[in-house]
C-alpha cells in the first residue's frame, strides 16, 4: 500500500449544520466523472493467486453500475428511490475491499457466504448437496474492512463502521424494505384529512448527503483497487480531493 494515497472517503455527518453537501448539479457531474473515469473492460493475465484483485475489479464494476442507476434516477425525478440502490452499493464496497485487501481468509470466507446464500436455493430447485456455508453479519464485515483500513494506513478507516450504523441500517428501514419505514413517507396528514403522495418528499439535505456518500464510497473503492492494480488513477485521485473539500473537519487539517 502506498502511503501517499488520497483520502479515500467523507466522514458521515448527520447534523445539517455541519456542512452542506454538493448541490444536485455538482453531484450528478462527481457521479458522471467517476463512472467515466472507470469505464471499460479490465484485463487480467492469468495468475492463480489473482482472484483478490478479480473480486475487488468485479467489485467496483458492480458498484459503477449501481452508481449509474443511482445518476438514472436522479435524472428522471425519482431521488424518493435512490436509497434501494445505495445499500447495496455499500454492500458491494465492503465485499471488493475485504477480498482484496483480507488475503486468502477473507476469500474463504466470501465463499461460505455464497454457499450459506446459494444452499437453500439449489435445495429449492431439487439439489439438497452443497456446503451450508457460513454467514458474515454486515455489521461483523464493516468492521473487519475498517481494521483492514487502518492497518494499511488508510485515513478514515471507521468510515465503514459508520456507514454500516447510519446510511446502511437507515437504507433498510426507509428504501431497501418495503415496511412502514419505506410507506409512511407517502401519508401527509392534513386537518382537512389525508393525502397519499404519489413521491415521498424526502429532506433534500438528507437526499443529497446520502448520494454524496455513496458517490464516495464509490469512488473510495475504486481509488484503492486501481492502486493496489497498479492502475492508473489520476483522474480518481482528483474526485476524492474535490469530496474531501467537503468535510469541515478535513478542511481543518490538510
Amino acid at each position: 500500500m502506498t502511503q501517499d494515497r488520497p483520502r479515500p472517503v467523507i466522514e458521515l455527518r448527520r447534523d445539517a449544520a455541519a456542512y452542506e453537501p454538493p448541490s444536485w448539479l455538482a453531484l450528478l457531474a462527481m457521479a458522471d466523472e467517476a463512472v467515466a473515469a472507470t469505464a471499460g473492460d479490465i484485463e487480467l493475465p492469468p495468475d492463480p493467486y489473482g482472484m483478490p484483485l478479480e473480486v475487488a475489479q468485479a467489485a467496483v464494476a458492480r458498484t459503477r453500475q449501481l452508481l449509474s442507476g443511482i445518476v438514472a434516477l436522479l435524472r428522471a425525478g425519482l431521488p424518493d428511490v435512490c436509497g434501494v440502490l445505495i445499500r447495496p452499493l455499500y454492500e458491494c464496497w465492503l465485499v471488493g475491499l475485504y477480498g482484496l485487501l483480507g488475503g486468502p481468509d477473507a476469500l474463504e470466507r466470501l465463499v461460505a457466504q455464497q454457499d450459506r446464500h446459494l444452499k437453500p436455493i439449489l435445495a429449492e430447485l431439487g439439489d439438497p448437496t452443497g456446503d451450508p456455508g457460513q454467514p458474515i453479519p454486515v455489521e461483523q464485515l464493516a468492521q473487519a474492512v475498517a481494521t483492514l483500513l487502518e492497518s494499511s494506513g488508510t485515513p478514515n478507516a471507521q468510515f465503514s463502521v459508520g456507514a454500516y450504523k447510519t446510511l446502511y441500517r437507515m437504507g433498510s428501514y426507509r428504501s431497501t424494505h418495503g415496511g412502514l419505514g419505506s410507506i409512511e413517507g407517502h401519508i401527509d396528514r392534513r386537518p382537512t384529512g389525508t393525502v397519499i403522495l404519489p413521491q415521498r418528499p424526502d429532506d433534500d439535505w438528507s437526499m443529497r448527503h446520502s448520494v454524496f456518500v455513496a458517490v464516495a464510497i464509490f469512488i473510495s473503492g475504486a481509488q484503492v483497487v486501481a492502486i493496489e492494480a497498479g492502475r492508473d488513477h489520476e483522474r480518481l485521485d482528483r474526485l476524492a480531493s474535490e469530496i474531501y473539500k467537503y468535510d469541515p473537519a478535513n478542511r481543518r487539517t490538510s
